[in-house]
């Protein structure tokens, strides 16, 4: 998983919609499902950690926590069964701090 300089990944012409208006872009490495709404994304020691809004493929009522680690294309859960849509994320000191929509913060070290 690599940008270059000069990448052209086609934004707003190309949100992959509509695979003809991709072509000649650079292609992402990685697509979500529709209104999958990552809304944080933080790195710590190669690995990604991203926050869905809504989970995966927004099936909800809450949102998620995944890992994915550097070089990978597998999605892996860390956080699930939030009652309502996170809309947070940050790493500190071995620790991810979520928010969720409610307004409640969890802290949960990694």
């Amino acid at each position: 998983m690599h940008v270059h300089v000069g990448d052209n990944y086609g934004f707003p012409t190309c949100n992959h919609t509509v695979a003809a208006n991709c072509q000649g872009f650079t292609q992402p490495f990685l697509s979500f499902a529709p209104h999958t709404d990552l809304m944080g994304i933080a790195v710590q020691a190669r690995t990604l950690y991203l926050t869905s809004f809504m989970g995966k493929g927004a099936k909800g009522p809450g949102g998620e926590v995944f890992t994915l680690r550097l070089g990978s294309s597998v999605l892996k859960p860390l956080l699930t069964g939030f009652v309502a849509p996170v809309v947070g994320l940050g790493l500190n000191h071995g620790y991810v701090y979520v928010g969720e929509l409610t307004g409640q913060v969890f802290r949960v070290r990694v």
